[in-house]
């Protein structure tokens, strides 16, 4: 199995993307889907929530849900707008190191908000969480280009006497013309798809 190989299987095995850091900068930053209802990706809730959000249900009350989340669920109108759970457990965040002083602190240091009035993450900017995000939501174009860089520098064993542009001296190796040029538009499209000129 190639690089290129194993970097798809990951992307098909993983939660699908595209994912992104969300949750509140005075409470739980975590790791999302941003679709499905914010699957969470990784977390540091240490015990069952008291509240989960399925697609299909919507809000769910859990068995192990507090009081106070039970008494929010069953209000009629808006229930957990601007509410939070007090369990203590609930409140996990992600740690990350600071690379300037050398300390691990909460990644709600770094949090970006979505509207500077409300405490919805929409982003974590530290190189350690923005590197994770930009890795899992580029996976296809980085899939593609291992495969361009593995084929550009694979040559074939003997040459074809058939090809149209073989200089008909039985030299052995890559058409250029037949074998590069496609690698290279291939390597285009992942350039595209990444932002980048060819």
């Amino acid at each position: 199995m190639t690089a290129a190989d194993e970097l798809r299987a990951l992307t098909v095995a993983a939660t699908p993307g595209p994912w992104g850091w969300r949750g509140n900068d005075d409470g739980a930053v975590e790791l999302t889907a941003l679709h499905s209802g914010y699957q969470r990706v990784l977390t540091t809730v240490r015990s069952e929530p008291c509240i989960i959000y399925t697609e299909a249900e919507g809000l769910i009350v859990t068995d192990e849900a507090c009081d106070d989340c039970r008494a929010e669920a069953a209000k009629m109108h808006d229930p957990f707008d601007g509410y939070r759970c007090p369990k203590e457990a609930n409140l996990g965040t992600i740690w990350l190191q600071d690379l300037d002083a050398h300390v691990i602190r909460p990644a709600n240091t770094w949090a970006v908000r979505e509207v500077p009035y409300r405490h919805d993450v929409v982003a974590v900017e530290h190189p350690d969480a923005e590197l994770i995000v930009w890795c899992r939501n580029h996976a296809d174009a980085l899939a593609d280009l291992i495969e361009w860089a593995c084929d550009a520098t694979t040559y074939a064993p003997n040459g074809d006497p058939d090809c149209a542009h073989s200089a008909g001296d039985g030299t052995t190796g890559l058409c250029v013309h037949c074998e590069f040029n496609p690698a290279i538009d291939r390597l285009a499209r992942a350039l595209a798809a990444l932002g980048a000129d060819a």
